[in-house]
């Protein structure tokens, strides 16, 4: 049996779903492809095109002909698209097990998954009297410390990485404890350049930087051992970082040197360690893990008539401090408080997409744990309104609905015939200048005569 796989569905954009979709109906139309299979398309991922969370969808040649018997018919078995195809829900995953979820909240969110709209006046009348999203402000963070530990989603790796850092200093002089910093290593860089360039080439690439504060909030970006909890997403925190056993003595005096220091002192102590660790030790529950780093390496790439083009070719560093994280990035269930940051680059506000808040608003047992920062929804730089609303293509309703994709593909045949009767009608239709008769063609001017 054929099986396709596709996770991660919430990262596709709306061309290449369609995309994948038409790829399929290809291969699952093709006669004599799949005389006596199936092929089993399987959806997975946080996403609002197949809701609630995972769907799976089935095609199986021999259901539009069961009807036939014998080995004569068995023979002659054709791929029936108009009583074979079908997509259905055929499996929920469960956001909240165990009941953290409130009953009103699970509710809500299914109801969000049948009418989109809502979703978005909820974060739009966020503050609202007769919203539990609220806006947060100052004085949330001085009356509840929960606010200085909960995860902020923004939009981008940009805003990650600047409220890492940001929250992450803020964090350490609260507890008095140092911040330390570091560079991933590129081997080979410092043979390319001075002290100058490598400052700009780091600048060029904040992902490489790391920071570490002891007892602060983590997050894994790589499947260690998911039996253990250790999967992609997982939170935990810091515990200590291991270094090479030529620089440990250094590294490790250096890092006490400076806890005393932040221990007596009402300054925040931002230092940079002298090497880089080789791996950090993380909590995740019960579970101490040691969690090593990511492999860096540059790439050099030559084409035929072309220079050679060098550039960085590295994987995410497996642990990252999580204060802050993207939409897609927030896992686990039962939050007790999620900040959202509606901004993507200054002031400018982002138009909300569906599976990027659904996602958020899964992740919390109850709607009034979110708070949202930055401007509502139908404010714009200069002030002026607007109207947002979440787009869904048109398969979505189809697939969402448990819709066969034949009544999808006939919808698609209808819209194409009428788009072809409109083109046709507007090339029939006069025109709204009209031209004047058209001039004989006039002979060509005699030519000079020679002297």
């Amino acid at each position: 049996r054929a099986v396709w796989v596709l996770d991660e569905m919430s990262m596709l954009d709306v061309k290449l779903a369609k995309q994948f979709f038409n790829d399929m109906e290809h291969v699952a139309t093709q006669e004599g492809a799949r005389d006596d299979h199936c092929l089993h398309v399987v959806l997975c991922g946080d996403f609002d095109q197949i809701p609630p969370v995972g769907s799976k969808m089935i095609i199986d040649p021999s259901i539009g002909n069961a009807a036939q018997t014998g080995p004569a018919s068995a023979s002659k078995k054709r791929f029936d698209l108009l009583e074979s195809m079908w997509a259905a829900p055929r499996f929920r995953l469960q956001q909240h097990p165990r009941g953290r979820c409130h009953p009103d909240h699970q509710a809500a969110l299914q109801e969000y998954l049948e009418e989109p709209q809502k979703l978005y006046e909820h974060f739009r009348d966020a503050g609202s009297e007769d919203s539990r999203v609220k806006p947060l402000a100052q004085s949330d963070f001085e009356n509840d410390p929960r606010f200085l530990l909960c995860p902020v989603v923004v939009k981008t790796n940009q805003q990650r990485n600047v409220y890492n850092k940001s929250r992450a200093r803020c964090y350490a002089w609260t507890v008095k404890r140092p911040l330390f910093r570091w560079w991933c290593e590129v081997p080979g860089l410092a043979s390319m350049g001075d002290a100058k360039f490598m400052k700009s080439f780091q600048n060029s690439f904040p992902a490489l930087q790391n920071g570490f504060v002891r007892g602060a909030p983590c997050i894994l970006t790589s499947n260690l051992c998911p039996a253990l909890g250790l999967s992609n997403g997982s939170v935990g925190n810091f515990v200590a970082l291991v270094f090479d056993v030529d620089h440990e003595k250094d590294c490790l005096d250096f890092m006490r040197e400076h806890e005393a220091r932040a221990a007596g002192t009402d300054e925040v102590i931002d230092v940079t360690l002298p090497y880089p660790p080789i791996a950090a030790v993380i909590r995740v529950g019960d579970t101490d893990v040691m969690v090593p780093s990511g492999k860096i390496e540059l790439k050099t790439t030559t084409k035929h008539g072309q220079e050679s083009n060098t550039s960085v070719l590295y994987r995410d560093v497996q642990v990252t401090l999580g204060f802050a994280c993207t939409f897609f990035r927030v896992q686990g269930q039962g939050h007790p408080l999620i900040i959202v940051d509606r901004l993507t680059h200054g002031s400018i506000v982002q138009a909300p997409r569906f599976s990027e808040y659904y996602v958020v608003q899964s992740r919390v047992a109850q709607a009034d744990h979110l708070r949202v920062v930055g401007p509502t929804f139908d404010e714009t730089k200069s002030g002026a309104k607007k109207t947002t609303a979440f787009v869904r293509p048109d398969f979505v309703q189809y697939y969402a609905e448990g819709k066969s994709l034949e009544e999808l593909r006939a919808k698609r045949r209808d819209d194409e015939v009428t788009a072809a009767k409109e083109k046709a009608a507007e090339k029939l239709a006069p025109k709204a200048g009209k031209k004047g008769p058209k001039q004989p063609p006039q002979p060509p001017p005699a030519q000079a005569q020679k002297k």
